[in-house]
């Protein structure tokens, strides 16, 4: 299948999970990517670009393109770039990754048998916040059962994961930022205890 109408494809089979997102599905532009899989992402949004990885079959894609639809309807893409700068998005993204993967199960198993086939849940998929440890496993009754906000999740995590800072900057630092020295280092510590 070509890509117009592959994208073709994911925004109508997208617009059957969630008629109410029709509206935005059908304006956001699609881009295929490479190896996402090997950077530990099948897909990934800027707001106005969903990037999928090119390497998933169709139905899997159909479940990626609406999980990041569901991002920028929810507006997370621009509330991650505000805590970007306190290094705290990663936590903020798994909360929200974990919202919207259990929202869209839940849109999936709701649909009739010959729709829901279209759409697949890539394996690895985070549907809890049990990595984490029991402060995570909290903080999932705390979204999926008593209904609390993304937000509301993500600050009782900042409070209580703050206590423990070395597992927080391995959680969050990993790979991403290289520390240069003992002061940034110091400066990442008292921006978690801040939090």
């Amino acid at each position: 299948m070509d890509e117009e109408r592959l994208i073709t494809y994911l925004k109508l089979k997208g617009m059957r999970v969630i008629p109410w997102l029709s509206p935005l599905i059908t304006k956001v532009d699609v881009v295929f990517v490479e190896d996402l899989q090997k950077k530990s992402a099948l897909g990934y949004t800027d707001g106005k670009r969903v990037y999928i990885d090119k390497d998933l079959d169709k139905h899997e894609q159909v479940f990626v393109f609406l999980h990041e639809v569901m991002h920028i309807f929810l507006r997370h893409v621009w509330i991650m770039r505000n805590l970007m700068a306190l290094k705290n998005s990663l936590i903020y993204n798994a909360v929200a990754d974990v919202y919207i993967n259990n929202f869209l199960k839940h849109a999936v198993q709701s649909m009739p048998r010959p729709s829901a086939r279209y759409v697949t849940i890539p394996k690895d998929t985070l549907f809890s916040l049990s990595v984490f440890g029991d402060i995570g496993k909290q903080a999932d009754t705390m979204l999926l059962v008593e209904h609390l906000s993304i937000d509301e999740v993500y600050n009782f995590l900042l409070r209580h994961l703050a206590k423990d800072v070395s597992f927080i900057k391995h959680y969050l630092y990993e790979g991403d930022v290289e520390w240069k020295g003992e002061g940034d280092q110091n400066e990442a510590d008292d921006d978690i205890k801040d939090a």
